[in-house]
């Protein structure tokens, strides 16, 4: 999950299990994200956002049969700072949808990214004295 640009958490709205068993898995992104992330002590609000998430009810299709309430998906997807989504594979309902705010949330990120890189290279090459917080930041090891 380390080297992962994004993430989408897809549960069955017509069983509860599944979206418990989601709660373990956005932990441990969470958790492997932390660890690669060369800071400190990150924000948990800034740590959240730079990881593309979205979190998807699936089979919709079976709304009769549903268990989890969309209200219940979009609490959740406030929580975790992510859209919300629900979807049928079975007819295709906003699974492109879903692909594309994934692909937009990389894309942002990276040019966020490319643009800290660049003022971070501007600063090393003006032969200005850089302020440690503006440095540049390697790979860290939190014990």
């Amino acid at each position: 999950m380390r080297d992962r640009q994004g993430f989408i958490l897809v549960y069955d709205i017509t069983n509860p299990l599944s979206l418990a068993d989601l709660n373990e898995i956005y932990t441990q992104i969470m958790r492997n994200h932390l660890s690669s992330t060369p800071c400190l002590e990150p924000e948990e609000s800034s740590l959240q956002s730079a990881i593309p998430l979205v979190l998807v009810g699936n089979k919709l299709d079976l709304a009769f049969e549903r268990k989890i309430s969309r209200q219940r998906g979009k609490e959740l997807a406030e929580l975790w700072k992510c859209p919300h989504y629900e979807t049928s594979a079975r007819t295709r309902l906003n699974v492109d949808v879903i692909f594309h705010e994934l692909v937009r949330q990389i894309v942002i990120l990276q040019k966020e990214d490319g643009q800290k890189n660049e003022a971070s290279q501007d600063l090393l090459s003006s032969g200005k004295e850089v302020d440690d917080d503006m440095a540049p930041m390697g790979c860290c090891v939190v014990v």
